[in-house]
């Protein structure tokens, strides 16, 4: 892996790089539940504001139950918020082009890795576009992926015959496919060993710098929220309110030694007050 990759060496690495991210801001954003048994009001979140910078990384922490995954899904659209808005660029969260990495890979058993990672790209060729609509340009486009994710070789394998690192690498290469202004992830790699854990957190870190893609990644490690990111924001417990957002000066991506810092130690030891006292 390329523990020891410099920023500007990730920048200027050529291949399937994207087109950059949008800004992301939500204001005053709001969710309320209604509770099935007794019909009462459950109030999630609250109070939301946050401004994610273009081609920024940031990650989301907080005690369980505080609402990151809820706030994930208001910010990709799937869910709409009770109060408050959210904008990608200058669209609503809804039709902004959004990729989103889950905690289990969701692949399609059925498909290969290279149909899967293609499979976003086969429903945006649904236009009138003939060079979109090219069979040939958007495998050509998906291998260009799976090189980027460190799978070349397996586009020809199926799901059940990759472990579950390399099927986190596809389902990454998936979400990169439609060139998104948002990259969404969330706990991608909670459910694997500690030595796949770190080989991904590394890739990802690179993959980030050389796409320029707007990223939330939503983490209970906050170990892993602080190597990471550029800005760690600390929601409080329910209902979910933005405690505070701290910056990461060293600029991404940092090699593994940075884990033992003091820097690191410092804003990881900051952050674990903050979760553990809301």
């Amino acid at each position: 892996m390329r523990a020891d990759m410099t920023a500007e060496a990730a920048r200027t690495d050529t291949g399937a790089a994207g087109q950059g991210g949008a800004r992301l801001l939500l204001s005053d954003v709001g969710m309320d539940f209604t509770q099935p048994a007794s019909g009462q009001k459950l109030t999630a979140l609250e109070g939301i504001d946050l401004e994610v910078r273009p081609g920024e990384f940031i990650a989301i922490v907080g005690p369980s139950g505080c609402g990151k995954t809820t706030l994930l899904r208001l910010i990709a659209g799937m869910t709409v918020p009770t109060a408050g808005a959210i904008a990608v660029g200058d669209s609503a969260a809804a039709s902004a082009r959004t990729g989103f990495v889950f905690q289990q890979a969701s692949l399609y058993p059925w498909r290969t890795v290279l149909r899967n990672v293609a499979f976003g790209m086969e429903l945006r060729a649904r236009t009138p576009d003939r060079r979109q609509r090219s069979r040939r340009a958007v495998r050509r486009h998906a291998q260009d992926l799976i090189r980027l994710v460190g799978l070349e070789g397996f586009e020809d394998y199926y799901p059940h015959q990759i472990s579950g690192g390399m099927q986190q690498r596809a389902n990454l290469a998936r979400a990169l496919a439609i060139a998104p202004e948002l990259l969404l992830m969330d706990e991608p790699f909670s459910a694997l060993d500690a030595q796949t854990r770190e080989e991904l957190q590394i890739e990802l870190q690179r993959i980030a710098v050389q796409t320029n893609t707007t990223t939330v990644f939503v983490t209970h490690d906050i170990g892993e929220a602080v190597y990471l990111a550029d800005r760690v924001v600390v929601l409080t417990g329910r209902p979910g309110r933005v405690r505070e957002v701290l910056t990461c000066p060293t600029p991404r991506p940092r090699p593994l030694a940075y884990q033992v810092s003091d820097e690191f130690m410092a804003l990881r030891n900051t952050v674990w007050e903050l979760v553990h006292s809301t």
